[in-house]
């Protein structure tokens, strides 16, 4: 699990700097696959970093990991929402993009320090047997499909909506958003 965890900081480290060297207003194709890895390895690291929780703690301090995480995901995205982006005219956004990287530098490093936790090998394939299992599990597919489709009103709605109250109230021009 640490591996994962360290391998998906890294991954988001160096995709964050290499995002901080586009142009500009870039939403081309590189752009496109930095954020889209950049989702990926997030997702990753987040799945990896609740089995490692899972495995290294004890049943009766779940309850107290699971708050630690809530709370440390919070304290995060208010840094990373207030004090980088609140820096951004200071650093500019490609320095903004690179202290963040740094950070992840940093998060993959100290994630080596992580207790490691023995681990009991099951027989099969590691990746294929349990997805086979996944599979056949029925409803699986509409199970899928909502977990892929029901945030996306909340991603389609509000950039849409936000950006017609900016036009309205004066502050913006169509073409300057």
């Amino acid at each position: 699990r640490k591996g994962w965890i360290q391998g998906s900081q890294a991954t988001i480290a160096v995709l964050l700097f290499g995002f901080s060297t586009l142009p500009p207003g870039d939403t081309g194709t590189l752009a496109t696959f930095a954020l889209l890895g950049m989702a990926i390895a997030s997702a990753t690291q987040d799945i990896a970093a609740d089995a490692y929780g899972i495995e290294v703690l004890t049943a009766r301090s779940v309850g107290e990991g699971g708050g630690i995480k809530v709370g440390a995901y919070r304290v995060g995205l208010l840094l990373a929402g207030g004090l980088l982006a609140g820096r951004a005219d200071a650093l500019g956004w490609p320095g903004v993009w690179r202290v963040a990287a740094g950070a992840f530098a940093l998060f993959a490093a100290s994630t080596f320090f992580l207790p490691s936790v023995p681990r009991r090998r099951v027989a099969g394939t590691p990746i294929v047997e349990p997805l086979r299992s996944l599979l056949r599990t029925p409803g699986i597919l509409g199970i899928a499909a909502f977990v892929l489709l029901f945030k996306a009103g909340d991603y389609a709605m509000p950039s849409s909506l936000t950006k017609a109250m900016l036009v309205k109230r004066g502050g913006f021009s169509s073409s300057e958003l």
